[in-house]
């Protein structure tokens, strides 16, 4: 069969099959077999093409009308110029992932840091790697991380650093988002903090086309429940290892720009959305207050928006452990909590002392002027543990009062243990070194895929 033959007759069988970018996929499939650049297939198009090519070519046009994505049929995809192995381990790298890479370098030169600077940066949720390699080939002594929570894929990104010839440039590392960096050798030098980290939620994977549902791995691109749960944990992470005027840089799903906006509080400044090349808000960056120490307002609406999510995590009936250990605990700095433990295992004493101890802050936020729903909400969730855990305690009435002008926000630190503080036992955000949290409340985080029409075939 003659090569231009055989291109038409693929094509016809993925348009029949409903594949996107069908084009594409052919032309992409039968360079893929004959080893050839797609120059070749337009000024070859007589040539013969041996059968058992062709009938390899047929074989991978029926894969692909399937779902299963191309990339994963020919182990590769472009990304920033270069190729990249991509298996159904990893996400696989899409063009509107280039703009965080784009970023990076820009909030960089804006910084006056050329590409001989000595940056210090970590590509949280790597996947393939395609963004810290494609950082490392633009900057040549820069010192890259790159984690992630799966173990296979730190595999894939591994491979990719020896086929492009940057073996020693990369250290790839497992780790849940930060965790692995929440360290006095990390804390506060790390320049650039940059993530494609999953952002879908459940309302919206419907809408996520059926390669990425069927094949791409979830843990990477989302099925949260809201879609904003991985960026509401990596922000408060980002400003600990973070250098002062160090920079934060997401990618974002296309209808997510007020909720991750959202989450930046006061101690982030210059906060920028970039769209993508379909005007699409894509990229947020920000940047690290020179000023060390958290504000008040922001503290409060980090303790509000986790016990809120934590709350809401939780089935009616299910242990009072769970929220405590997830809110309370890492919160108010207690250390008696062992790894993985059991509800049986933590005396009534410590139970009760947890949840005293989280109602304190709720008062201690309303004196230091945070605001009254987040300190309302802190409230009603510490009242119930009490109620839960402790007895037939008498309720108390309710610390928030209406106010009639604006209380002045204190300068030093809430209560015991608030994040920001240095004090011993301050809690970490995230798994592995949170508090001693169980490993099994570590929620996993690599890179994802929008709810985006336009995705290479």
């Amino acid at each position: 069969m003659q090569l231009r033959a055989a291109l038409k007759t693929g094509l016809e069988t993925l348009l029949q099959n409903q594949v996107p970018s069908a084009q594409l996929a052919a032309e992409l499939l039968l360079m893929d077999v004959l080893h050839c650049d797609r120059a070749f297939l337009y000024s070859n198009a007589e040539i013969e093409v041996p059968p058992e090519k062709t009938e390899r070519y047929f074989l991978l046009v029926d894969l692909r009308s399937t779902g299963k994505p191309t990339q994963y049929i020919t182990g590769h995809q472009e990304f920033w110029g270069l190729d990249f192995e991509v298996t159904p381990d990893v996400l696989i790298p899409r063009p509107e992932t280039e703009h965080a890479v784009e970023r990076v370098l820009e909030l960089a030169r804006r910084s006056g840091l050329g590409k001989d600077a000595r940056l210090r940066i970590v590509d949280v949720g790597t996947g393939s790697g395609c963004i810290a390699l494609a950082l490392a080939s633009e900057l040549p002594r820069a010192i890259l991380f790159g984690a992630d929570i799966s173990r296979p894929a730190l595999v894939v990104a591994s491979r990719n650093a020896v086929r492009l010839g940057m073996p020693e440039r990369v250290k790839f590392l497992e780790s849940d988002l930060l965790a692995r960096f929440l360290d006095k050798d990390f804390l506060g030098t790390i320049d650039f903090v940059v993530s494609n980290p999953p952002y879908v939620g459940k309302r919206d994977i419907e809408m996520v086309q059926r390669e990425v549902r069927q094949f791409e791995p979830r843990i990477a691109w989302g099925g949260l429940e809201r879609g904003d749960e991985i960026y509401a944990r990596l922000f408060p992470q980002a400003l600990e290892v973070l250098k002062p005027g160090g920079y934060v840089v997401v990618e974002i799903g296309y209808n997510m720009r007020d909720q991750v906006l959202a989450l930046l509080g006061d101690d982030w400044k210059e906060i920028e959305v970039m769209p993508d090349l379909a005007g699409i808000p894509r990229v947020v960056s920000a940047k690290k207050r020179e000023s060390g120490v958290r504000s008040q307002e922001s503290e409060a609406a980090w303790w509000g928006r986790e016990a809120a999510a934590r709350q809401s995590e939780c089935a009616p009936g299910e242990s009072t452990y769970r929220i405590i250990i997830h809110v309370a605990a890492p919160k108010c700095g207690e250390e008696t909590i062992m790894s993985e433990p059991e509800e049986e295992d933590l005396t009534k004493l410590q139970l009760q002392n947890l949840i005293e101890r989280a109602y304190k802050i709720a008062k201690q936020m309303v004196r230091e002027g945070a605001s009254q729903k987040t300190a309302e909400g802190l409230f009603a969730i510490s009242s119930e543990l009490r109620k839960k855990v402790c007895g037939n305690l008498q309720e108390p009435s309710s610390p928030v009062a209406p106010r009639r002008h604006q209380i002045k926000i204190a300068e030093r630190p809430i209560g015991n243990g608030i994040r920001g503080s240095r004090t011993k036992g301050l809690p970490r955000s995230g798994g592995g070194r949170w508090c001693r949290v169980p490993r099994s409340s570590s929620q996993r985080a690599t890179r994802q895929e929008p709810p985006h029409p336009a995705r290479p075939g």
